[in-house]
Order: structure tokens, then sequence, then C-alpha cells
């Protein structure tokens, strides 16, 4: 478990140093997802970007933490 917190807190630290600055809460990210208001397509685009992320994330961890040497 010791390796998982490690890996997780080394992957945000990539998205401190991120190019595209990376929402602080999901409240943030629905503030800027409102730019275009009335726009119903932002708020699917914005739920769909998020899916994908937790999906990657996912993805990720059981790629690098499903051997018994990684636990």
């Amino acid at each position: 478990m010791k390796n998982l917190n490690k890996y997780i807190k080394k992957e945000l630290k990539k998205l401190e140093n991120s190019f595209v600055k990376t929402p602080e809460s999901r409240q943030e990210l629905e503030e800027f997802g409102e730019l275009e208001k009335g726009n119903g397509r932002n708020a699917l685009l914005m739920q769909m970007a998020v899916q994908f992320g937790y999906k990657i994330a996912m993805e990720e961890i059981n790629e690098n933490f499903t051997s018994d040497e990684n636990l």
C-alpha cells in the first residue's frame, strides 16, 4: 500500500506542473464549464472529461499495481 500512496503522490505532482491548469475542485471545473451560459454541451463534455480522467487513473493504477511485486 505504501507503493500505491507514493505512486499517487508522484502522479498528482505531475498535474501541478502541467501546461494546462488542473482545477483544484469540482466546483472550479463546473464554473469553467459555465462560461457559455445555456450551452448544455459544456456540461456534458465536462462530465465526459471527468469520467475519462477517472477511467485513465484506474487503468494506470491497475497496470502499475496488479502484480504481486508492487503490492
